[in-house]
């Protein structure tokens, strides 16, 4: 039941990420930083220019920080909720799973979930 509920966090896990919109909310993120790169390069953009609009993302950034980090956090905690009711139940220990999630088994199997996941999502 352990390993069971190790796939159940992972897709857990998963869902939430895409549900609170964190991984579009990271590639909005890359490409303001690559938009800042080019701005420094910019030679027709004046120098007060550059400086204005880079402190312009810099802020944007650090907005998106903070909004992934809470975010990340309640993806977290949602990925926990089906571990608690289980511990709750005595269908699976906290500590047993958690433990489990440390060891290179439970690397592997999420890393094993997530990809599949991906691979089933790809093929649609």
């Amino acid at each position: 039941m352990n390993y069971l509920a190790v796939i159940l966090i992972s897709l857990c896990f998963m869902i939430a990420l895409r549900f609170l919109g964190i991984i579009s909310t990271a590639a909005g993120v890359i490409e303001n930083a690559r938009a800042a790169f080019r701005l420094v390069g910019d030679r027709e953009v004046s120098d007060a220019d550059k400086e204005r609009l880079l402190q312009k993302a810099s802020v944007s950034m650090m907005g998106s920080f903070i909004s992934m980090t809470l975010r990340s956090i309640a993806a977290i905690t949602a990925s926990l909720l089906p571990l608690f009711v289980f511990d709750l139940t005595g269908l699976a220990r906290f500590s047993t799973v958690t433990h489990l999630l440390a060891t290179w088994q439970g690397v592997v199997l999420t890393g094993v979930v997530m990809a599949s996941v991906q691979l089933v999502k790809v093929r649609r």
